[in-house]
């Protein structure tokens, strides 16, 4: 009797996990790369847009980085930002990336544009 007690508590931790797991790796990931800094009217303004349409769904993980481009437009801070973004990209595993105006893509984006896994919106 214990041990058909201890194997059900067994199975069903085990399915818990699974579960778990299982929609933690379904959820859709979106990383909105934006070109200028959070404090930019134009920015604050897409941002409204994309929450507006995306804060109601429960099954997106989102996720934004602001590159700042705007006011470092120096070829060093460019190149330091890149890597950057690259390295949240590859930490967060996004399906898609929301490239928000030119520095977004030309530093960052484009380097994912063949990925299979990785939708590119510009």
């Amino acid at each position: 009797m214990v041990i058909l007690r201890w194997f059900f508590l067994g199975l069903f931790v085990l399915c818990s996990i699974y579960l778990l797991v299982n929609q933690s790796i379904s959820t859709p990931r979106i990383l909105v790369l934006q070109s200028y800094g959070g404090d930019c009217s134009w920015t604050r303004g897409v941002d409204e847009g994309i929450k507006s349409i995306l804060d109601n769904e429960n099954n997106i993980k989102l996720k934004w980085y602001y590159m700042n481009t705007k006011n470092h437009l120096e070829k060093h801070y460019l190149e330091e930002i890149a890597v950057v973004a690259k390295r949240i990209i590859d930490q967060f595993n996004p399906n898609i990336i929301i490239a928000v105006d030119d520095a977004a893509q030309k530093y960052v984006a484009r380097h994912y544009n063949n990925d299979p896994n990785i939708k590119i919106v510009f």
